[in-house]
């Protein structure tokens, strides 16, 4: 879906862009986080034990409870991109590993996985299956800031090198949420029969997201005044 003619979206800053880049994973809620986050700055648990619920989520979902717990469940449960550039490598003819050096049961399931995705190339191209990763990562990093399992500091750190990756990969909120949605069926592959319904989900929370007055209508996409990456 297209910007409506005529529609003008405002600058944002480097601040608001981070935020809006978790824009599918914002609209998520989860305990100790019942209301929306918002995008002009970083939320936090309105109360020590609303955040202490957010804490036990976290834990009991991802296993997090500090920083490197998050950065490490941010490689363990979101790395959709890093493979899909795995399976570029042997789609162009130079593969970067040799499939009889993977065992019997992760090579049917890299070959799978290499099917499924290969449908998605002609709608992405290079762009692959980033902005679904980049999403959901600063989603869940804004979730761990919010309940207090990292600082504010730390947040801005982290996510730092995805709002870059976001900025060579795209440049506009339409790029942007066509890769997610790509992302998003290739994510749930594992799970066919709730593929049908994850994918609805995340399709209504894109056209909310493009309504008009919502963030990734009234908002432009970033453009900093020297190039960050």
């Amino acid at each position: 879906e297209q910007r409506p003619a005529g529609a003008e979206a405002k600058p944002v800053d480097r601040t608001t862009f981070t935020l809006l880049l978790s824009g599918i994973s914002t609209c998520r809620k989860m305990p100790g986080i019942e209301g929306h986050m918002g995008y002009d700055a970083l939320y936090r648990c309105p109360n020590e034990e609303e955040a202490a619920k957010g804490r036990g989520f976290l834990q009991q979902m991802y296993e997090i409870h500090d920083r490197k717990s998050l950065e490490e469940a941010l490689i363990r449960e979101f790395s959709e991109c890093e493979q899909y550039e795995q399976f570029r490598t042997f789609w162009v003819g130079a593969p970067m590993f040799e499939l009889e050096e993977l065992r019997p049961e992760g090579r049917e399931w890299f070959l799978a996985s290499k099917e499924i995705a290969e449908q998605f190339a002609p709608l992405v191209g290079e762009r692959g299956f980033y902005a679904w990763d980049i999403n959901e990562k600063i989603g869940l990093c804004r979730k761990a800031a919010a309940c207090g399992v990292i600082t504010e500091e730390e947040f801005w750190e982290i996510t730092d090198p995805y709002v870059r990756m976001a900025q060579v990969f795209y440049h506009s909120w339409e790029e942007y949420a066509l890769s997610c949605l790509c992302g998003a069926v290739y994510f749930m592959r594992r799970e066919e029969k709730g593929l049908e319904d994850f994918l609805k989900l995340n399709i209504r929370l894109v056209r909310q997201l493009f309504e008009e007055g919502m963030a990734w209508q009234k908002n432009g996409w970033y453009l900093p005044e020297t190039r960050e990456w």
